[in-house]
């Protein structure tokens, strides 16, 4: 299964999003997710991503670092949760854009580059977000206390995905 490797450094989250988002547990979803966790802490981990940070693929394939193009769909990810099925999602559907604030997820593992310690966790980037340098992470346990982050700690995520066309 292809990965892309970014870097970046674990920042405060921009807007309310990232604060009230409820996403369902496993039992909940209408996608099949691997090992998605029964219940997921609320909130979401922002990581922001410079433009060295990005993977070769990913410049190769999208042409600029900019996270949005993951909203092409090209790296495919695991599943793709309806908006509706996020409690707190402030991206509702447009009638010129009948995807927006759908949620694709990817499984990934998060890597905290100083003391070497990682974590299984989701990758979660609802389509038509204003996130460009952003990648946001979900999981079962929070994050910045298992992994001891804090804003401006240096890390990677390993993101699986597939390439298509």
């Amino acid at each position: 299964m292809p990965t892309l490797r970014f870097t970046g450094v674990v920042r405060k989250g921009m807007g309310r999003f990232g604060i009230e988002i409820m996403l369902p547990g496993r039992d909940q979803i209408s996608a099949s997710i691997r090992e998605w966790p029964e219940v997921l802490q609320p909130g979401t981990l922002n990581v922001r991503i410079s433009a060295s940070g990005f993977p070769e693929d990913f410049l190769k394939a999208f042409g600029e670092a900019d996270v949005r193009k993951l909203d092409s769909r090209r790296f495919a990810p695991e599943a793709e949760l309806q908006w509706n099925e996020i409690a707190g999602n402030t991206l509702p559907p447009e009638p010129a854009k009948p995807d927006r604030g759908n949620a694709q997820v990817w499984r990934a593992v998060l890597h905290n580059l100083e003391t070497g310690e990682e974590k299984q966790c989701w990758v979660l980037r609802r389509i038509g977000s204003g996130l460009w340098q952003d990648l946001e992470l979900v999981a079962a346990e929070k994050l910045r206390d298992s992994l001891r982050l804090v804003d401006g700690t240096p890390v990677e995520i390993e993101m699986d995905g597939a390439w298509s066309q």
